[in-house]
């Protein structure tokens, strides 16, 4: 008998949650890896944002963080390495029910420390992150599963279940229903996107001087036919397997092109770390037999689901009544998602939108579980810029404390590559309109700088904050205008 509509859609195959935990988990472990190396700079006391500032000045949203409680660098490296574990017990599937969450607060803690370098990746993991805690992990190819311990793949909520697929669908849709201001409307977004010399990489710079303008034209319209009829097709209910295929490969191809193109850290990564959910059964047996040379990895993937065991309770009522308190969570969490969407809708009129209530506003803005996504949009940045900072040492040098070395004269070709994302988000909030608000930081950091180096000849006595911007060029050009040199703001030490 075949399975109803609601069953079908409201199931996810065993396999395809074991795969998720696996390469979710696995791109969180690769994000705190990448951090590590500047977790004195974004994440300590010692760095360009304290927690006192961060906790009672406010400057941005309110953040929920256990690294606030965390002030010396050693420390926050030691809560980096208890999160480390945490990751590689959920990948292995060891005591998922209580590590799961518990990873989940790390992660997050790890993410809103610092509001100023928060970026798409922290705000997919936290959305997709709290669907996945609804969802039975464990049930195949864990720990658990060998010890008995998990739950079964057919105990899945089914508002779990499509909950997170449609939560996948909705940030590539809204990204691109966002995308709608002249630059990407005229096929120009992609080309303005390669001369963003802080993030672009090698293959932007040669495409930019060397490939033909209708390149760059068909690949900003096939970016926003990609996002748009991408989340459409995951959401078919017709022919559900082939068309989250034709998706997955649209989408992947997409990635593939913003990975090579364009730095935006582990974005492309932790999304297509959530495809697996999109894999059927037919996937998996389909796979099992490609992988015939290896007899134990392909009976592991074309292996069922086993059928749910007979729940033996001494407490039956206890048991359904923490059943349906787990269904109205879900539910609860579902209808959030459903308002949270509904308000930040771009085809609503701005001016009637409605505002979501002050308690989940901030809920939201606390836990990045926001669904405002418009990556680029709704126009694409046409003006390249660098935050420079020139400061004059106590013995005449001229360096700058924000990059450490001699301050940098013009925006150089694409040296934001492989730049930390933290250094790419910060430097660009500082350059638009965060500067007053992270003053009193800023210069806190500044003033230190000798401190740093372990050089007394290091002492700054004064600072000028430069944004360095240059235009773009229109697309058909291959060559920028002269870069200005705009001041934002002077300081001097005080006592000098």
């Amino acid at each position: 008998m075949s399975e109803s509509a609601p069953r079908r859609w409201g199931r996810i195959d065993g396999r395809s949650l074991a795969a998720f935990r696996i390469t979710f988990g696995a791109t969180l472990l690769v994000d705190l890896l990448v951090r590590w190396p500047v977790v004195g700079e974004f994440y300590s006391n010692g760095g360009w944002l304290s927690n006192h500032y961060a906790l009672f000045s406010k400057p941005g949203a309110p953040q929920l963080s256990a690294l606030f409680g965390l002030s010396s660098e050693t420390a926050v490296h030691a809560f980096f390495l208890l999160t480390m574990g945490l990751v590689l017990a959920f990948i292995a599937g060891y005591r998922t029910r209580v590590v799961h969450p518990l990873m989940f607060l790390a992660v997050l803690s790890v993410h809103t420390r610092n509001h100023m370098v928060i970026y798409g990746f922290d705000l997919v993991t936290s959305t997709v992150g709290v669907w996945a805690l609804f969802l039975p992990l464990e049930s195949r190819w864990s720990v658990d599963a060998r010890r008995g311990m998990a739950r079964s793949s057919s105990s899945v909520s089914p508002i779990a279940a499509l909950g997170i697929v449609a939560q996948i669908a909705l940030i590539y849709f809204y990204n691109g229903l966002h995308k709608d201001g002249t630059t990407w409307r005229a096929g120009e977004a992609v080309h303005y996107l390669f001369w963003q010399d802080a993030i672009a990489r090698a293959p932007a710079v040669f495409a930019r001087t060397h490939l033909p303008a209708t390149l760059t034209w068909l690949a900003t319209h096939a970016t926003l036919v990609i996002e748009v009829s991408g989340a459409l097709l995951l959401l078919s209910p017709w022919r559900r397997s082939l068309c989250r295929s034709i998706a997955v490969v649209g989408l992947v191809a997409l990635h593939a092109g913003i990975w090579f193109g364009v730095n935006v850290g582990l974005f492309s990564i932790i999304m297509i770390s959530t495809y697996p959910l999109l894999a059927s059964e037919r996937f998996w047996l389909a796979l099992s037999r490609r992988l015939h040379r290896w007899p134990g990895v392909a009976e592991a993937l074309a292996r069922p689901d086993p059928a749910a065991p007979e729940a033996a309770s001494d407490y039956p009522r206890l048991r359904r009544s923490l059943s349906l308190g787990s269904e109205l969570l879900v539910a609860s969490w579902a209808a959030i998602c459903v308002v949270a969407a509904l308000t930040a809708a771009p085809v609503v009129d701005p001016d009637r939108r409605p505002d979501l209530p002050a308690w989940l506003s901030h809920a939201s803005a606390a836990t990045l579980t926001t669904q405002n996504w418009a990556l680029f949009a709704p126009e694409a940045p046409t003006e390249e810029g660098l935050f420079v900072v020139e400061a004059r040492t106590i013995d005449g040098r001229v360096v700058d404390p924000y990059r450490g070395g001699a301050p940098l004269t013009d925006i150089p070709e694409a040296y934001g590559a492989w730049l930390a994302q933290e250094w790419v988000s910060h430097s660009v909030r500082m350059r638009h309109g965060y500067f007053e608000s992270m003053r009193t930081e800023f210069e806190r950091r500044v003033w230190r700088y000798h401190e740093i180096t372990g050089n007394p000849q290091d002492l700054i006595v004064a600072y000028e904050a430069y944004n360095y911007s240059r235009p773009s060029p229109p697309l058909g050009e291959r060559r920028a205008p002269p870069t200005k040199k705009n001041l934002i703001a002077t300081g001097r030490r005080p006592g000098l």
